[in-house]
């Protein structure tokens, strides 16, 4: 896991919307969440690891 500072909220709220579609049974928004916090992860991971 990577820590960056201030993205812990964001990180979990991104969390809280995966698992609420998934409980909903909601396919298309679960695949649509993770692909957005996967895609602002890889950002912040490029960004990371560039600096």
């Amino acid at each position: 896991m990577v820590r960056a500072p201030g993205a812990e909220s964001l990180t979990l709220a991104e969390h809280e919307r995966i698992v609420e579609a998934i409980a909903a049974h909601d396919g298309d928004a679960a695949a649509n969440a993770m692909h957005a916090h996967l895609s602002r992860a890889s950002a912040l991971y490029g960004t990371l690891i560039r600096s």
